[in-house]
């Protein structure tokens, strides 16, 4: 269902430059052959999923979960419908760029990128899967969008009053001096050096006793 339609109809797949963006793994193992978990996701809705992109409505998107290990293919183990926040209408791109495993199972921090008439915006979501069923098994989510992953925003970088580039990179960095995590954000210029810039943004995780 992620290919394109073979006969040139632009009826099913990824959209164009809004195929698999974000990715993650979780490595379950003690060492470097013990199996571990991948996730991805598309950066926007399939075709068949919301004929049309209109950045103010919400945006299912499918995150996949694969078991990897190093003796057989990857192990698809299930899909799930993670919904991107409907927009602002300045807003003219509204994406999932990245996600991110956490330890405990089945939860993730999400980083969801906007570009409009204001320039580039960008928050972060806590995401768990809760309830969400397994969608591999749904051709098209048109008729009736499957209950979607939790996610809970956890910072909007609009409020941080900075200009903001392409962010589309998230991953932990080395522990902070006060031995707190550190979490690094990281922009995509699109070759265009002229007009954007590479960002690297620095943040200290706030973890409650």
């Amino acid at each position: 269902r992620y290919l394109p339609d073979p006969t040139g109809k632009k009826e099913q797949g990824v959209r164009e430059n809004l195929a698999f963006e974000a990715l993650t793994i979780n490595q379950v193992g003690l060492s470097a052959v013990d199996p571990f978990r991948l996730f991805t996701a598309t950066e926007s809705s399939l075709l068949q999923d919301r004929k049309a992109i209109i950045s103010s409505q919400p945006q299912p998107v499918r995150l996949l979960h694969y078991l990897i290990n190093s003796v057989s293919p990857p192990v698809l183990i299930a899909e799930h419908c993670y919904l991107l926040d409907g927009a602002t209408e300045e807003v003219m791109l509204n994406g999932l760029a990245e996600l991110l495993a956490l330890e405990q199972e089945g939860s993730w921090l999400s980083l969801e990128r906007t570009f409009g008439l204001t320039g580039f915006g960008a928050k972060i979501f806590q995401v768990v899967t809760g309830d969400a069923p397994d969608t591999s098994m749904i051709a098209s989510f048109a008729d009736n969008i499957p209950k979607p992953l939790k996610k809970k925003l956890l910072l909007d970088l609009s409020n941080l009053d900075i200009d903001l580039d392409n962010l589309e990179g998230m991953t932990f960095g080395a522990r902070l001096p006060d031995g707190s995590r550190s979490l690094i954000l990281v922009s995509d210029n699109n070759f265009k050096t002229d007009i954007q810039v590479t960002q690297f943004l620095l943040f200290r995780i706030f973890t409650p006793e």
